[in-house]
């Protein structure tokens, strides 16, 4: 992302297309101890901007102080967020990774953040396990959603249907018994409306959320641009407009003319 190199500044990138220095990935205004005792793990993440890590990272960091007033997929009064997190499934394997999981009294909401690398219409594979695997009823809507796209009964092509499905299920397994929301949150182009392919991704977006609408894990989506605007308007603590004005002069593309 050009916009994105130019405005942290060229030369503070080494030859391999990273950061000579971790925190120059983090927006003016975040400081870098809100990183705690996880700073080793974390920083690899933000060495390289342009990643869905560093991303997460930059909106949700300052969020570490504030936890009670986010509100997320209609879910608020968070007490813990946490990153770069795994969600065991019960399948044997690497379990999946999700960006963010921001919990509370009143419900969970687990955070899967995209760039644009959903423009590539690439697909997880799902083990033939998933199709054995018990789980409550709750999580049945999923289950069948992996059946039908591994039997091509369903097709998507920029939406990651397996790898929200596995998050889906990891999620209902971990935190069963409470409100939980799985929120897709999105790059694109300022000026993406009514433009292809940008509008094909959300109308497989609005299918994938009422094919599992009846799910004990509901779906919720929003571009980031859309998850900003709401907390640059409403300013729930003094500090984060700055903030998103400068997560929005980084992250923002314009399609080209």
């Amino acid at each position: 992302m050009r916009r994105l190199r130019e405005r942290i500044g060229p030369d503070r990138y080494n030859g391999y297309g990273q950061l000579a220095d971790w925190r120059s990935g983090l927006v003016p205004g975040i400081e870098p101890e809100l990183l705690g005792d996880r700073v080793f793990d974390l920083r690899a993440r933000l060495a390289r901007p342009d990643s869905p890590a560093a991303l997460t990272l930059n909106s949700f960091l300052p969020w570490l102080r504030h936890m009670e007033r986010l509100r997320l997929a209609g879910i608020e009064g968070f007490r813990e967020l946490h990153f770069d997190a795994r969600c065991p499934t019960g399948v044997r394997g690497t379990p999946p990774h999700i960006e963010l999981i921001a919990s509370g009294s009143s419900g969970v909401v687990g955070a899967s953040i995209r760039t644009f690398d959903y423009l590539a219409r690439r697909q997880s594979k799902l083990s033939p396990a998933y199709a054995a695997l018990a789980v409550p009823e709750t999580l049945r809507p999923w289950i069948e959603l992996m059946r039908a796209v591994a039997e091509r009964a369903e097709r998507f092509r920029y939406v990651d249907v397996p790898a929200l499905a596995k998050l889906a299920v990891g999620m209902g397994r971990i935190f069963a018994g409470r409100p939980i929301r799985l929120l897709y949150i999105f790059l694109e182009p300022l000026d993406a409306a009514n433009t292809s392919p940008f509008d094909e991704h959300r109308v497989e977006l609005a299918r994938l959320i009422a094919m599992v609408a009846e799910s004990g894990v509901k779906l919720v989506a929003c571009s980031f641009h859309e998850l900003w605007q709401g907390w640059r308007r409403d300013e729930p603590f003094p500090g984060l407009r700055e903030i998103v004005a400068e997560l929005e002069q980084r992250y923002s593309v314009a399609m080209p003319r």
